[in-house]
């Protein structure tokens, strides 16, 4: 009996319509049945709601630094201090603060032998009128130049920069300490135009400055008798060393 009834179940298997399974794309082999084209499948993607990766901590801001300058002209030696911002990776802005003398180029000490003269057997400048510093405040952009031809430890670049100075002068013929009781300050606005290098991978970084500084006055100061400067500018060289 069991035997009888396994090949009737065997006998129905065999007689029924055989079903086949669709590849996407592929003929359909079975009468009447459409044809499968992958349009046919549906794709879902899924998009987090907030990104899987926290970029905001890879963005980084353009350098900027403050540091020190030193001044070099012919009327003698000073320093300053400068902030640089950097508005793209060769481009930037700047402000430029120094202190220097200013005198005639042509002023030269002689010892004094003159017992009624505040500047007895010291050396002085015949003929000085005043003693003169100036403090050159500029607002000034840098852009770098030919970056593609020469070593990444030397960075040519073109400066310019507008602004003025404050000019101070005390009484020659009095003490150094109390001349300052009758100081008079005078302003030279005016500008600049230079070229240097700075010598580091790193910009902003230590630098060389040749500058050109206009800085008229009209009515002109006296350093030395009915010599008035009436430029307080000129060639000037700075060494940029930032902190």
């Amino acid at each position: 009996m069991i035997v009888r009834h396994f090949f009737f179940i065997v006998s129905l298997l065999l007689s029924g319509t055989l079903l086949y399974g669709q590849v996407p794309g592929v003929p359909s082999t079975v009468p009447d049945l459409p044809e499968a084209t992958p349009a046919d499948d549906s794709l879902y993607i899924f998009t987090p709601a907030r990104p899987l990766i926290n970029t905001d901590g890879l963005r980084t801001s353009l350098p900027s630094a403050f540091g020190l300058n030193a001044l070099f002209s012919n009327s003698g030696y000073g320093l300053g201090v400068f902030y640089e911002r950097k508005f793209s990776p060769s481009f930037s802005g700047f402000l430029d603060i120094g202190v220097t003398g200013a005198r005639k180029g042509d002023e030269f000490q002689v010892f004094n032998r003159n017992p009624n003269s505040v500047h007895f057997q010291t050396y002085f400048v015949p003929n000085k009128v005043n003693r003169i510093w100036q403090a050159p405040i500029m607002l000034g952009v840098k852009q770098h130049v030919f970056t593609h031809v020469f070593f990444d430890n030397f960075r040519p670049f073109v400066n310019g920069g507008a602004g003025g100075s404050v000019i101070l002068t005390t009484p020659y013929d009095q003490e150094f300490f109390g001349a300052f009781g009758d100081a008079q300050l005078h302003v030279a606005p005016g500008g600049f135009i230079g070229i240097g290098t700075e010598f580091t991978e790193k910009s902003p970084g230590p630098s060389f400055n040749a500058r050109y500084y206009y800085l008229p006055v009209k009515s002109g100061i006296e350093s030395l008798v009915d010599e008035p400067i009436t430029d307080f500018g000129g060639l000037f060289l700075t060494v940029n060393l930032p902190l």
